[in-house]
């Protein structure tokens, strides 16, 4: 048995598709839990898949009451399933697809980091998942030039957390732009997922989506 944890999103954020590609001769049975941004189970579902085969699951008939936390209506899934498969959602914007692997996992104490392009182009989200049943405190300190501002939120039991960068340390930001770094530090013993999103709007206004640490 193994278990994999992803984050998603949801209209009008953009659309999310769950790939699903057994590594194995026989059929695989899944077991898909899905939870909203407060870490509450809004549907569980169950599918077995064939093998030598991919198959493909939109998520937005599961997500029946799916709320806004950050202005984002978003979540997490994880994925039981009896045998090692590959595993990725598909997370399309207006102008851009990205593909989401599992999420990067920060064990409690711990910290971690991103590297940053900060611009009047540029905007970022930063997407945090407690993966434990505990509480965390999150502290984000922002490397630029010679500043670097802090930020700290809480996320509940199982919760999934939406920070905008820019607007987290707009004050250092309206006046620094270039290269930087966010550093972060899981205060207790819950294991926290990761991940940023950068949007890119370009001279003639189109837009386009990154998304790693996945």
């Amino acid at each position: 048995m193994f278990e994999k944890r992803f984050w998603f999103a949801s209209d009008p954020f953009g659309e999310s598709l769950l790939i699903i590609s057994p590594e194995t001769e026989n059929s695989t049975n899944y077991e898909i839990e899905f939870k909203d941004s407060e870490g509450r189970v809004i549907n569980n579902v169950k599918a077995t898949v064939e093998p030598r085969s991919t198959v493909c699951f939109e998520l937005d008939p599961f997500l029946g009451g799916l709320g806004f936390e950050s202005g984002i209506r978003h979540g997490t899934l994880t994925v039981r399933g009896d045998h090692e498969s590959g595993i990725l959602v598909r997370l399309g914007s207006k102008d851009q697809i990205s593909m989401l692997g599992e999420l990067s996992v920060i064990r409690g104490e711990n910290s971690g980091f991103f590297p940053l392009r900060l611009s009047s182009e540029r905007s970022h989200l930063l997407v945090a998942v407690n993966l434990s049943e505990n509480p965390v405190s999150i502290k984000g300190r922002l490397f630029i030039d010679s500043r670097s501002p802090d930020a700290s939120f809480d996320i509940p039991p199982f919760a999934s957390r939406c920070l905008s960068i820019e607007s987290a340390f707009k004050e250092v930001l309206e006046s620094h732009a270039g290269l930087g770094h966010l550093r972060f530090l899981v205060k207790g013993r819950s294991n926290v997922g990761f991940l940023v999103i950068e949007s890119l709007v370009s001279m003639d206004e189109e837009e386009s989506t990154t998304v790693w640490g996945s």
